[in-house]
């Protein structure tokens, strides 16, 4: 512990009725963890605080505007210490759809696609659309970026000419479902997607439609939304054929989470003895990864 930090902060595996600060970390398997803080928070009124690992805090929001009109505890989250690394799996998946790296065999000469003066479009403003604008620098490529509150036209416009759609938005209202069968129906047949955000931004049945009417070439997806059983074998026949990759979300090496995470949350407890132990002002803290809730994350 930062000897800065020792003389305000009394740490425990379990909360207890003094707790001022939440380090709240579910399993990956977790079925509900959106009911299990609100459990601790409701039975420990004395938390201010809460740290979620997660960049994606969609499955919380409704809590943390549900609790916001009873009591003020800040809520933080992962955003932004994991975009590099995103950024960096999304960049090998879209190698991977323009070389035919993940095909069986590896696709011929005649048959590659190159990075080099592609036009790239990159839906989502936060640090993986920034760090991965960053490493398609020594390709050249014609980026245009546009966020979750884009509007329609333009967003119709974009999806026409890019020859590589990046999704790495957040989900909200406004993108669950962003791309649907209308707006798929505009993409270029020859365009490549790649969606390392939440699964829930694309409508799967849609998206293989697309795929197995050649009306879009190929998708590389770090998690999808099962489709219903009927659609399975469409599924599995795409894979097959090299037209769609998909990761177990696998973006983040795992064994470096808890490097990324140390910073934050560390530098967020400083935050919290400065405003708790020593009087500092909550709008006047530089909370790190804070959850706007009107947004969403």
């Amino acid at each position: 512990m930062p000897p800065t930090l020792a003389p305000h902060l009394t740490i425990s595996s379990t909360p207890t009725p003094l707790t001022t600060a939440l380090l709240f970390l579910p399993t990956p398997t977790h079925p509900d963890p959106a009911s299990s803080l609100l459990t601790i928070l409701t039975s420990f009124p004395s938390i201010r605080f809460v740290q979620l690992p997660m960049t994606g805090v969609d499955q919380f929001t409704p809590l943390i505007r549900s609790i916001s009109t009873e009591r003020k505890i800040v809520f933080c989250c992962g955003k932004k210490c994991f975009g590099q690394v995103v950024a960096e799996h999304a960049l090998a998946l879209s190698l991977s759809l323009l070389r035919g790296l993940h095909c069986t065999p590896p696709s011929t000469a005649g048959e590659v696609e190159t990075l080099f003066d592609a036009r790239v479009l990159i839906i989502g403003s936060g640090s993986i659309g920034s760090s991965l604008v960053s490493q398609l620098q020594p390709f050249r490529c014609q980026i245009t970026c546009l966020d979750s509150s884009t509007g329609e036209s333009l967003l119709r416009s974009s999806l026409e000419t890019a020859q590589l759609i990046f999704l790495a938005c957040p989900l909200t209202p406004a993108t669950n479902l962003l791309l649907n069968a209308e707006t798929l129906a505009h993409i270029h047949p020859f365009a490549r997607l790649i969606n390392v955000a939440r699964p829930q931004l694309i409508h799967t049945p849609s998206l293989l439609t697309s795929l197995s009417q050649a009306k879009l070439h190929s998708a590389a997806l770090d998690l999808l939304t099962p489709p219903p059983q009927e659609l399975q074998g469409v599924m599995q026949t795409l894979v097959h054929e090299g037209r769609l990759l998909v990761t177990p979300h696998s973006g983040v090496p795992e064994k470096l989470i808890g490097g990324l995470l140390e910073g934050r949350i560390w530098g967020n407890l400083k935050n919290v003895v400065e405003w708790i132990d020593q009087g500092k002002k909550e709008q006047e803290v530089d909370w790190l990864g804070r959850i706007d809730e009107e947004k969403g994350y």
